[in-house]
């Protein structure tokens, strides 16, 4: 692992990063990922007294907030990676979004609607995100690599911050002060040091109907568009572990406890962050154990087409999640925000593959082809270089 005094960190690979302390990771976790709980020797006596028991804990590091464009165009991409927002205050108050990422479920409604809403103070649902509608949204690259908040997300912070400066001119003209003497704090613009201020909507107001300011300095409205390309990727990292019991007589695996300790920077709207994590790791323990696509070494014809003979993992399959998301200190980013799309799926497959050799290592198992079936754990067993020896099953 990279020490935290080595960063930043100049890998092999272009890349570098910028920040982090991925040995600290793992006891960040609710009791050092549980680790002592775990291998408790009675529980362990317990456990195997009827079956198969084995740990996984896997490490990771990914490269999210696709991307700086002299990266991306350095490997012979034709047009650079940036994001843009446009943010549109109306005279009433109200704010129109145009972004050019695109929502398909991670709830960006949501969490650009509360960016917005905390830069200048109004309700979210005085807010509306409009997305991949050509007619209206400027130019944007979508929604992929867990950009849309690290990379979009800036964007939109940058164009609400030219909105703020707008005001600030606006209430200075109103508050017949000097624009160094504006603050901008819970939705009024104050004279520093008095009690004179202006609310926002007094200056949305003003800015739509400006009297006796000139309209070379300042044009009326208040609209402002921001592009952002990052000046590298984010790099999210994380510590997972697992606990499984394997039923040697049906070779099928029971997922008994997960706990994932996530390092993705600030988190916004930390039901989604959990949702999105939660998926993440359902689908990555899928790839693990269940999920597998078959095809007729004859013919080629694929043999698991339908979820009939595709296995998904169902909930009954999912232990309860215990999440932690530490925030980095230290971040190159304006916002801190690295990304959480993938990390969940990342961390999982190795996690619960580790725990699986785990619990058929005292056997001379080493390795477990993806996904561990009951017949591929059938298998294992019969052709281990050590006998399973079948515990007295009375003890159930």
């Amino acid at each position: 692992m990279i020490d935290a005094s080595q960063y930043p960190y100049q890998t092999p690979v272009i890349v570098k990063y910028d920040s982090g302390d991925p040995k600290s990771l793992p006891g960040k976790g609710a009791g050092g990922l549980r680790l002592g709980r775990f291998c408790r020797p009675a529980r362990k006596n317990r456990s195997r007294a009827a079956n198969l028991r084995g740990i996984g804990l896997c490490t990771y590091v990914e490269a999210c907030g696709l991307a700086p464009s002299r990266i991306v165009q350095s490997l012979g991409a034709r047009a650079g990676i940036f994001e843009s927002a446009t943010v549109r205050v109306h005279v009433t108050g109200d704010v129109t979004v145009l972004i050019g990422t695109h929502n398909h479920g991670q709830g960006h409604e949501t969490t650009f609607a509360q960016i917005v809403s905390e830069k200048l103070s109004i309700p979210t649902d005085k807010i509306e995100i409009v997305f991949g509608d050509t007619d209206r949204v400027q130019f944007g690259l979508g929604t992929y690599g867990s950009r849309s908040l690290a990379v979009g997300g800036t964007a939109l912070s940058k164009a609400t911050d030219k909105i703020i400066a707008k005001g600030t001119k606006i209430a200075a003209h109103m508050l017949e002060a000097g624009e160094s003497d504006i603050v901008f704090e819970n939705g009024a613009f104050t004279v520093q040091g008095t009690d004179r201020a202006k609310s926002f909507g007094d200056v949305v107001g003003a800015a739509y109907g400006l009297v006796n300011f000139p309209i070379d300095v300042l044009e009326p409205g208040m609209e402002a568009q921001a592009f952002y390309d990052p000046v590298n990727f984010t790099y999210p990292g994380g510590a997972h572990i697992a606990e499984v019991e394997i039923d040697p007589d049906c070779g099928s695996v029971d997922l008994v406890s997960y706990v994932a300790v996530d390092d993705i920077g600030t988190v916004i709207n930390p039901m989604i962050v959990a949702g999105q994590l939660h998926g993440g790791i359902a689908q990555g323990v899928g790839q693990a154990l269940f999920e597998n696509c078959v095809y007729d070494e004859t013919s080629g014809q694929m043999l698991s087409a339908s979820f009939m003979d595709y296995c998904m993992p169902r909930a009954d399959n999912m232990p309860k999640h215990g999440d932690r998301h530490p925030v980095d200190a230290v971040h190159a980013y304006q916002l801190r925000r690295q990304g959480c799309g993938e990390v969940g799926t990342i961390g999982s497959p190795a996690t619960v593959i580790n725990a699986v050799v785990d619990a058929l290592s005292h056997l001379g198992v080493s390795h477990v082809d993806m996904p561990a079936t009951p017949s591929r754990i059938c298998a294992s067993l019969t052709t281990a270089p050590i006998s399973y020896a079948q515990p007295n099953r009375s003890r159930r």
